[in-house]
């Protein structure tokens, strides 16, 4: 079961779903990241997904 992330803010509006495609999390405003114009929920994900994407290479491989 995945539960909401709670946030310090109880009036912040979400702002969209992380753009990664096994993620599911929602973002509020002042959380997570925005890059290429796309909103991640972290830099994990983030990292992940320019890894997918073939954009960048993990070099402990």
């Amino acid at each position: 079961m995945v539960s909401p992330i709670l946030t310090d803010d109880p009036f912040a509006q979400q702002v969209g779903k992380c753009h990664y495609r096994h993620c599911e999390e929602v973002v509020y405003e002042e959380q997570g990241i925005k890059f290429d114009g796309y909103i991640y929920c972290s830099t994990s994900c983030l990292g992940e997904d320019l890894l997918a994407e073939g954009v960048a290479v993990d070099l402990s491989k």
